[in-house]
C-alpha cells in the first residue's frame, strides 16, 4: 500500500461515493471530511471546524480529493496550496451548471459561485465525470443559459482538467430474468418542486396517460410530493420510495426500459445503472446522456412530449429479441466503457501522477 493519506471531502454521502472511498482503500489510507454543509447559517462556523479538522489530520503525504466544488472545498483547496500539497476536485453537475428558471445549478447563487470558482481556479486538478462539464451548447430546450460548463462561466481558469467517468459493477445474465413488456422505470431522488421538474416528470407522467397500457415506475419521488400532483390517479403508474439495492435491482431486472428526460444531468448514476442490468435507455438530449446510451438506446433531442411519445410509439414495434438483443448492448457498453475497475485504474494514474 502506497504511503499517500488521502483526504475525500463530501458534502453528503451517496452509495457512489461511498464506492470511490472503497476503491481508494485498497490502495491508500483515506479518511473522510464531512460536515452538516446543508445547514447554511452554519456555514462560518462549520469551514473553522473543517480548518481546524484537516488541519490535525493532514501531513506530508496527504492528498485532498473533493467531491462537488462548494463551500466545502475551500478549505482543503487552500490548505495544499499553501502547504504545497495536491488537491483534485471532481466536478459532476449542480456546479457546473446555472438555470435559473428552475431554481437549479449552484452556479445561479453569487456567493457559492465565488466558493466553486476560487476552488476549480486553485487547486491541482479539475476531474469532471463528463467532458460536457467543462463547456458545452445547451439545446434541449431554451434555456436562459445557453452555454453551461464551468469555463463557460469561468473562462479565465486555466487549471489542468482530466475526465473521469463513474464506474459501475456490471452484473452478468441480467438479460435471463423476464421482463414485463411496455415497462418503462426512472429512479431519482424527487423531493421537491425543483427535482421533480428536473427529473421530467410531468413528461412521465403524460407518457403514461398517452399510454394506459403500458406500465410507469417511479422509485424515490416523495410522498408528499405524490399525493400534491395526484399521480395515484394515474392507473398505470407506481410511486414508490427509496428502496433497498436488492429490490432496485430486481425493478431493474422486471422493466424493459430506463428513462432518464431530466434538464439537466451530469454523469447520471441511475442511468447507468439500469444499462448495466440490461434495461434499453432513453433519455434527454442533455449533457453526457447521448454520449453515455451511444446506439444502444433512443435520444430526446429536444424538450417535446410529442417527440417523447413518438419514440415510446417505436420501441411498441420492435421484437423482444431485437429489444434483449439492445439491452445486452446497453450493458456491454457500461461494462467496456464505464467499469468501477476504469476508474479506479484513472484515479491511481492521477494521485501518483
Amino acid at each position: 500500500m502506497s504511503n499517500l493519506n488521502i483526504i475525500y471531502v463530501y458534502h453528503t454521502s451517496s452509495t457512489f461515493i461511498q464506492k470511490d472511498i472503497e476503491i481508494l482503500r485498497k490502495h491508500y489510507a483515506v479518511t473522510e471530511n464531512t460536515h452538516a454543509w446543508h445547514q447554511k447559517h452554519l456555514v462560518p462556523f462549520i469551514l473553522a471546524a473543517q480548518f481546524i479538522k484537516l488541519l490535525f489530520a493532514s501531513n506530508s503525504h496527504t492528498v485532498y480529493i473533493v467531491m462537488f466544488a462548494g463551500y466545502w472545498s475551500i478549505i482543503p483547496v487552500w490548505l495544499a496550496k499553501t502547504f504545497g500539497r495536491r488537491t483534485f476536485v471532481i466536478v459532476g453537475g449542480t456546479d457546473c451548471v446555472s438555470f435559473p428558471e428552475f431554481n437549479y445549478g449552484s452556479l445561479r447563487k453569487p456567493t457559492i459561485r465565488k466558493a466553486i470558482r476560487y476552488s476549480l481556479a486553485n487547486c491541482t486538478a479539475i476531474l469532471p465525470v463528463a467532458k460536457e462539464l467543462v463547456a458545452y451548447d445547451y439545446t434541449y430546450f431554451e434555456a436562459e443559459e445557453k452555454k453551461q460548463g464551468y469555463l463557460n462561466f469561468f473562462p479565465k481558469i486555466q487549471t489542468p482538467f482530466t475526465v473521469v467517468y463513474n464506474g459501475y459493477n456490471v452484473v452478468k445474465a441480467s438479460n435471463t430474468s423476464v421482463r414485463q413488456p411496455n415497462s418503462f422505470i426512472t429512479i431519482a431522488k424527487i423531493d421537491s418542486a425543483t427535482t421533480y421538474e428536473l427529473k421530467g416528470i410531468p413528461m412521465l407522467v403524460e407518457l403514461a396517460k398517452t399510454f394506459p397500457s403500458f406500465q410507469f415506475t417511479i422509485v424515490g419521488i416523495n410522498k408528499l410530493l405524490s399525493e400534491q400532483f395526484e399521480l395515484e390517479k394515474v392507473e398505470n403508474l407506481t410511486c414508490i420510495p427509496f428502496t433497498d439495492s436488492l429490490e432496485l435491482a430486481n425493478l431493474l431486472r422486471k422493466n424493459r426500459f430506463y428513462m432518464c428526460v431530466s434538464l439537466s444531468e451530469g454523469f447520471p448514476n441511475a442511468l447507468c445503472e439500469g444499462m448495466s442490468y440490461g434495461c434499453v435507455p432513453i433519455g434527454s438530449n442533455v449533457s453526457s446522456i447521448p454520449f453515455i446510451i451511444g446506439e444502444t438506446g433512443f435520444v430526446v433531442n429536444r424538450k417535446d412530449q410529442l417527440e417523447l411519445n413518438e419514440i415510446v410509439k417505436k420501441t411498441s414495434l420492435l421484437s423482444p429479441l431485437e429489444l434483449e438483443n439492445m439491452g445486452i448492448n446497453a450493458q456491454k457498453r457500461i461494462a467496456d466503457n464505464f467499469s468501477l475497475g476504469q476508474r479506479e485504474t484513472a484515479f491511481r494514474k492521477i494521485i501518483e501522477l
